[in-house]
């Protein structure tokens, strides 16, 4: 194990994105790299104080590293997406404070989240939503820019409110992870009306409605659902994640 060096590897990247972000803006952006980084350390000293044999400890191991894995090639495949195409404004220190975040992630992962059968659907649940809020949060911070809310860090966008829950589908495991981006205003209709086309496969008439779309599909690669819902105060992405392949 390398604490310090993981330590100090959290703390630049905080820094990073403290600085290039301003206001609120950074203070999600970094909030949510430390829940991700934080929660990981957290469950990964509960597994070790009460190890299963070897053989066990293997086959849990290696599947809370895949999970870990599908959500970061996940939220890769979205900055990218959102970097080239150029949505909002990504510096090269942000981006890679995003992409550290979830190679940290993993990294301790494979270090010391050996998670027993009894705390396995707990502690994956926490790292698929750790992850995901991550991810949410940044694909929510691009969409609520380019809809209006975002007018300035300290105007007529609030928050982006994030909530996980682990969940069952069918027989599996799961999680459900809902951003809500709320606003004095409620976003354009006609943003709405876009994103919405995305979801039937219509046509996507803004470069918005495009990373919605392609969001929505490498979502449903992972075996997973997102959707948009609209609310009194803005409008919310729910998405739900199987915790096994």
């Amino acid at each position: 194990m390398e604490p310090n060096n993981d330590a100090a590897e959290h703390e630049r990247f905080l820094r990073w994105a403290q600085l290039t972000c301003a206001g609120e803006v950074a203070a999600m952006v970094a909030h949510d790299i430390n829940n991700a980084v934080t929660g990981v350390m957290s469950y990964a000293e509960l597994a070790q104080m009460d190890l299963p044999s070897w053989s066990e400890a293997g086959t849990y191991l290696q599947k809370s590293l895949d999970q870990a894995r599908r959500i970061s090639n996940l939220a890769n495949h979205l900055l990218m997406i959102s970097h080239e195409a150029a949505y909002v404004p990504v510096s090269e220190d942000i981006r890679g404070s995003l992409e550290a975040a979830c190679a940290l992630v993993q990294r301790r992962l494979e270090k010391d989240a050996i998670a027993f059968e009894r705390r396995l659907d707990i502690a994956d649940a926490r790292v698929v939503a750790d992850s995901a809020r991550l991810l949410l949060t940044w694909l929510g911070l691009i969409l609520a820019a380019r809809s209006g809310l975002l007018q300035s860090p300290a105007g007529s966008f609030r928050a982006l409110q994030v909530s996980a829950e682990p969940m069952r589908r069918g027989e599996s495991a799961a999680v459900r992870v809902v951003v809500d981006a709320r606003a004095d205003a409620p976003p354009p209709a006609q943003f709405l009306e876009q994103l919405r086309r995305a979801e039937t496969d219509g046509p996507p008439l803004c470069r918005e409605a495009m990373l919605y779309a392609a969001a929505r599909a490498h979502v449903a690669r992972l075996g997973g659902t997102l959707g948009l819902r609209e609310t009194d105060e803005g409008f919310a992405f729910e998405v739900e994640l199987p915790l096994s392949a």
